[in-house]
C-alpha cells in the first residue's frame, strides 16, 4: 500500500543549487538577504533569508506551484 502513495502525491522538486547559485557554482550562491546572513546558527534560516527564498520560489515556480494546487498570495 505504501508503494502506491508516491504515485498519488503531487510534488515539486526545487533545487537549492539552481535557485540560489548562479551557474550552479558555489562561489556564486546567495549568502545574504540584504544585510542579513543565511542564518545566525547552524539550524535555522534568518527571517530575511527565508522570506527572500520564499519570494524567489514564488517568482521562479509560480506556474508549477499553481499546477499542483499551491496558490500564491
Amino acid at each position: 500500500m505504501s508503494s502506491d502513495l508516491g504515485k498519488e502525491l503531487e510534488y515539486l522538486y526545487i533545487s537549492r543549487i539552481e535557485l540560489l547559485c548562479e551557474n550552479r557554482k558555489l562561489e556564486n550562491c546567495l549568502t545574504h538577504a540584504g544585510n542579513e546572513p543565511v542564518s545566525y546558527d547552524k539550524h535555522h534560516l534568518s527571517l530575511g533569508y527565508a522570506q527572500m527564498i520564499g519570494d524567489l520560489i514564488g517568482q521562479t515556480y509560480a506556474s508549477e506551484l499553481t499546477e499542483i494546487g499551491l496558490s500564491l498570495k
